[in-house]
Parts: structure tokens; C-alpha cells; sequence
């Protein structure tokens, strides 16, 4: 599994949009009904998404390809990792492998849905908890987003092109 993959993961845990999403599913009537639906139509888009771009990337990201391409490749993904396709290019450059590329993209998806899938499983068991759970997140979320976001997309992106750079050096 590449680190890559697994930091970029945890970054999306909890997303302010995902939380916001999730606190107003679990408002309405019959909110596992609502987060049941976000979550298979979610990770069938996502999964499907993501296993197309790695089959895409993979002929130009492959041990093969030249190094110069390889590390370039890297240092443009981690300048725009902004836009997520830092953890694409993570899954296909850690292994040629395309059934280990596909299982990363489930498991960055399984991280993606983490929270939808926790409110599903309380919101059955736990909803009034859940609910007064999620006020207090969201608020310290909300007050936070920024930091997290700048924190967790700076590190990542400093990382891939530190490493295009040195891969890129004699």
C-alpha cells in the first residue's frame, strides 16, 4: 500500500462538505434510507472513477516509462494535488500491479466513505447520540477547515514534488 495513498486518504476522512452532507441526511425522516443511497451511488462513481483513471495513467507511470517522464509526471500531480490526482498518480506509481492499483482505489474509497458509513451504522443503532456527535464535529470542523485543508494538502504536495525533484537529480 503507498503511503501516498494512505495520507491522501486520511485527509478525506472528514470533509466539511461530506460532514455538512451527512448532518443533513441524518435531519431528515428516515436518514439511513438517504445515507444507504450516498453511500453505494458515492462509491460505485468514485470506485468506477478512480479504477479508469489508474487504468489510464498506468502504461505512462509504469517502471518502465522513462525516469524523466516518471519524475515530471510527479512534480505536476503534487503541484495540483489540490485536485485529488495526487493519490491517482500515488496508486499507480507503487506497484505495476493493475489488481493492486484497483485494490488501492477501494481502499482510498473505503477511507472516502469512512464517515457516511459510521453515520449509517449509529444513525440504525445510536440516532439521538449520532446527532448531538456530529453538532459537535461539525462545529470544530467548521472552525478549523482551513488549517486542515492548507496542513494536509501542503504536506502532500511538498512531498511528491520533493520527491519528482530527487528523482529527477543524477
Amino acid at each position: 500500500m503507498s503511503p501516498e495513498v494512505l495520507v491522501l486518504a486520511l485527509s478525506t476522512v472528514i470533509r466539511p462538505t461530506a460532514t455538512a452532507a451527512v448532518f443533513a441526511m441524518l435531519a431528515a425522516a428516515r436518514p439511513t434510507r438517504l445515507l444507504l443511497a450516498y453511500i453505494i451511488a458515492g462509491a460505485a462513481f468514485s470506485g468506477g472513477f478512480g479504477v479508469v483513471v489508474v487504468i489510464l495513467l498506468s502504461g505512462w507511470t509504469r517502471p518502465e516509462a522513462q525516469d524523466d517522464v516518471r519524475a515530471v509526471i510527479g512534480i505536476v500531480v503534487g503541484a495540483v494535488s489540490l485536485g485529488y490526482a495526487a493519490g491517482l498518480n500515488a496508486i499507480t506509481n507503487s506497484t505495476s500491479s493493475i489488481v493492486e492499483q484497483i485494490f488501492q482505489v477501494a481502499v482510498y474509497n473505503g477511507f472516502w466513505f469512512a464517515l457516511p458509513t459510521a453515520a449509517l451504522v449509529l444513525a440504525t443503532r445510536r440516532p439521538v447520540e449520532l446527532q448531538d456527535f456530529l453538532r459537535r464535529v461539525t462545529g470544530w470542523v467548521s472552525h478549523r477547515e482551513r488549517e486542515i485543508l492548507v496542513t494536509a494538502f501542503g504536506l502532500l504536495g511538498t512531498y511528491l514534488i520533493v520527491k519528482g525533484v530527487v528523482e529527477l537529480l543524477p
